[in-house]
């Protein structure tokens, strides 16, 4: 989908904005670069919505424990989980009332970004 192709750059976009968000809140044209990322995220997030009503998405889980269901789907978790933060995020521009919420996204960002390269998923 298109939409897992413009998450990794907007994510980098949205970062540094949220770092240099005293230098940005400076340029004059503050406001577009703001704009463009908050609605890049949007078909970011239609295209999560879309990927919950999937069929295929979704790992058979009948006769398997708690820990065995949280286990297979760990990937599908971690992606949701991530998705909805950075859409929320940029989308409210929560980088500008309160830092903590840059590092819980550099967080989330690293897990997401890291179980996929270790899945090799990063391109597929």
């Amino acid at each position: 989908m298109i939409a897992d192709k413009m998450t990794l750059p907007l994510y980098c976009i949205v970062i540094i904005i949220a770092i240099f968000i005293d230098y940005i809140l400076l340029i004059p044209g503050q406001l577009v670069i703001r704009t463009i990322a908050a609605l890049g995220v949007i078909p970011i997030g239609i295209a999560n919505i879309i990927k919950l009503f999937n069929i295929k998405y979704s790992i058979n889980n009948q006769g398997k424990k708690f820990k065995e269901k949280l286990y297979l789907n760990s990937y599908s978790i971690i992606e949701f989980i991530f998705i909805w933060y950075f859409f929320f995020y940029t989308f409210f521009d929560l980088y500008i009332y309160y830092s903590p919420y840059l590092y819980l996204m550099l967080f989330l960002g690293g897990v997401h970004y890291g179980l996929k390269m270790a899945n090799h998923k990063l391109y597929k």
